[in-house]
């Protein structure tokens, strides 16, 4: 091979390599369950708070989030991706996106042996509900983040985990459809009428709370090695017949 075919196959699989492409979506519902079985997965309301809180002196069940993509766009193989909470600010925001007595909050984002549909469903019964709730931020670890009063009017920008663009390619294939479920891990410690709340006053429907961003999912896909190497073998088979010409 001389040097003037090696420079266009060289050129040519650069080319591919370079032609990388990011897509940021958001998540086509969002919302939470409770410990105690009750459910928020209306698509008219989606608050995605995570934590605990009270009423009055009644503590409400904790809540764990989800949020559900359809990554069926994505026409090549996923190999980096990148989730996106806001946390609000008052103001302009309705509320505090950041309520706790601790300095900082871990919050983490896991797998959830449940699929986009079972979350989705109206009407989920008690017991189902409360047990779709302990796969919530407790299965495979997608990411982990530490949140903070300086979060408040920023976007938490998690990192996805190769086990996450392991099923994000296979939901890309399959359904199209993708879940992330998250919990705080740093709840303990506090009387049980203590606020600890992330991502609490969101609302992107604006149905109660005043509109916030959607949750987003940013990824990269790269075309198959596959695709690559055929490339680069049909520019050498161009070059060799010109050279021979």
């Amino acid at each position: 091979m001389n040097h003037r075919t090696r420079l266009i196959i060289t050129s040519a699989l650069a080319c591919f390599g370079s032609s990388a492409q990011a897509v940021e979506i958001e998540a086509y519902l969002t919302g939470v369950f409770f410990a105690d079985g009750g459910v928020s997965n209306s698509p008219a309301f989606q608050n995605h708070a995570v934590g605990n809180t009270f009423v009055g002196s009644t503590p409400i069940a904790e809540r764990r989030n989800f949020f559900l993509f359809d990554v069926s766009g994505a026409s090549m193989p996923i190999v980096s991706a990148t989730l996106k909470v806001y946390v609000p600010k008052f103001p302009p925001d309705g509320g505090f996106g950041y309520i706790s007595p601790d300095p900082t909050e871990d919050y983490l984002v896991t797998s959830t042996p449940f699929s986009p549909d079972d979350i989705a469903t109206p009407g989920i019964p008690v017991p189902v509900a409360s047990a779709m709730w302990g796969t919530f931020g407790t299965g495979t670890p997608y990411g982990l983040t530490t949140a903070s009063v300086d979060s408040m009017g920023t976007d938490l920008v998690i990192p996805m985990s190769a086990a996450a663009l392991i099923k994000l390619n296979e939901a890309r294939l399959g359904s199209g459809k993708w879940a992330a479920t998250g919990r705080l891990t740093t709840l303990a410690g506090h009387p049980p009428l203590t606020d600890q709340l992330l991502f609490s006053f969101t609302d992107p429907t604006g149905a109660v709370a005043p509109a916030t961003v959607f949750p987003r999912l940013e990824y990269t896909m790269v075309p198959e090695p596959a695709t690559l190497m055929a490339v680069g073998w049909g520019v050498f088979l161009v070059a060799r017949r010109r050279r021979r010409a």
